[in-house]
């Protein structure tokens, strides 16, 4: 056989292994994920959630014992709150300077949010939604530093100078609502200052944290005053970054994308439960008064306890989630399907969570989900319960978003990045990567159509 002929066989050969290769079943479960909708505008987007303070990948032993420190990692009592303002400078005068002489690493710093929007990227995220606590009206509370007016432009500072390919979004902390109206009630119940020149109310909304005030009532007025401010505030702090917008079908706002806001959940401690049944006419207020602001209405992907509080939210509704479904006291579905019954346009949201190990801040265990333990019952490595929820979100219905959630909801507070934790047998530690790259493999799976950027190995990791 002529060398000629033997090389034009070989090169068909090799299309033919291909195409058997396509077509033979893969033993990588992400691989076999549901094939997108044909009804979805783009594939699944990947993101995560942040807080704007330093809550970095907690580290602890089981028993609480202290771990190396990796970017500046400790103990929860040496974590500071600080963001940065626009200009690079810590945004709160409040900050604590021994703290931050002793830590290596925190939020007042601009590589904080380089390496927070570089992490996310190399992971194959596509975008992250900001934890808002919108920004507090009143001077006594202004410098506030998990205020939007410090995280949003600090967010977008880490995005634009990592040069990375990272959208943004909203999740509105429903809590927040509830902390600004009691505040309110606060002051009007408590007027004046104390003998330092410090407000009176402060005093209740802190030392005397007991101190009864009324729920938040729920109305169109609730839905103005509150939920559009705070949406509307939020995006006005990036309204010159428009590109950076995370929007319902991957369109910029200027050719009809409308920007996503995640709302998480609530209950009567925070929104009085009797009036429940006007959370459909808070939600169409809200819309109406963002779209009066940007000409567009906001994608709403609403908790799935308003759903069952008030069913008319349906109407005004975009999407439906649960955050934390495998939370151990409060398991709930992994990703919801939803149809808005006017437009018709469908929108599944799903959320993964690698782990729940819930600690009282003394480091004491209250509830867990290991990492290694299935919520079928099976075990493998420390990735195991990540994989296997993974592959139950990508399963057909493909979901249009999908929330990676921390590594482990301490006190709901890591963020996504590096960060160490013990191996299996609590004998050693983890790779500080070691679940960044676990996510990167799995998206990576499930998008092999999609041209793979390149991991970037050691992302800052100090000794």
């Amino acid at each position: 056989m002529s060398m000629r002929r033997y090389r034009g066989l070989a090169h068909w050969g090799g299309y033919w292994l291909l195409a058997l290769a396509a077509l033979w079943p893969s033993a990588d479960p992400a691989a076999q994920d549901a094939k997108p909708r044909k009804d979805m505008k783009v594939d699944t987007r990947f993101g995560t959630f942040i807080w704007g303070r330093n809550n970095t990948g907690q580290p602890h032993w089981l028993d609480g014992s202290v771990f190396p420190v990796v970017d500046g990692q400790s103990r929860l009592d040496h974590m500071i709150y600080v963001p940065l303002d626009p200009n690079g400078k810590p945004a709160a005068d409040n900050s604590d300077p021994a703290k931050l002489a002793r830590s290596s690493y925190d939020c007042a710093r601009l590589d904080y949010w380089i390496d927070q929007a570089r992490q996310m990227s190399a992971a194959g995220l596509d975008w992250v939604a900001i934890d808002s606590f919108g920004d507090r009206p009143d001077p006594d509370t202004n410098h506030d530093p998990k205020q939007d007016r410090y995280v949003v432009p600090s967010m977008v500072r880490g995005i634009r100078e990592a040069r990375v390919n990272l959208k943004i979004a909203f999740l509105d902390d429903t809590p927040s609502h509830y902390q600004r109206y009691r505040g309110e009630r606060l002051r009007e119940q408590f007027p004046g200052t104390d003998a330092n020149g410090r407000p009176n109310w402060m005093k209740h909304r802190w030392e005397l944290r007991n101190t009864p005030t009324p729920p938040l009532p729920v109305s169109a007025d609730m839905g103005r005053r509150y939920l559009a401010e705070k949406w509307i505030a939020g995006y006005r702090h990036m309204a010159s970054d428009q590109d950076l917008w995370l929007t319902h079908d991957g369109k910029p706002p200027s050719q009809g994308g409308r920007p996503v806001v995640f709302m998480y959940a609530t209950n009567p401690e925070w929104t009085d439960k009797t009036t429940f049944g006007h959370w459909h006419e808070a939600f169409a207020a809200a819309r109406g008064e963002f779209k009066a602001a940007f000409g567009m209405e906001p994608f709403l992907i609403l908790a799935d306890c308003y759903f069952t509080m008030d069913p008319k939210v349906a109407a005004v509704a975009d999407g439906q989630w649960t955050w934390a479904p495998i939370a151990p006291r409060i398991p709930g579905p992994r990703k919801g399907d939803f149809t808005n019954p006017a437009t018709g346009r469908r929108c599944v949201a799903g959320m993964v969570v690698p782990g729940f190990e819930l600690k009282a801040k003394t480091l004491t265990h209250t509830a867990e989900r290991r990492r290694w333990l299935a919520m079928d019952g099976t075990e493998g490595d420390e990735k195991h319960l990540l994989e296997t929820e993974f592959a139950l979100v990508m399963a057909d219905p493909r979901p249009d978003f999908v929330v990676i959630g921390h590594w482990n909801d301490f006190q709901e507070g890591q963020n996504f990045g590096l960060a160490i934790y013990p191996t299996k047998d609590g004998k050693g530690c983890l790779p500080p990567d070691y679940y960044l790259k676990a996510v990167r493999n799995l998206i990576d799976s499930s998008r092999r159509a999609r041209p793979k950027t390149p991991w970037h190995g050691s992302l800052n990791v100090r000794p």
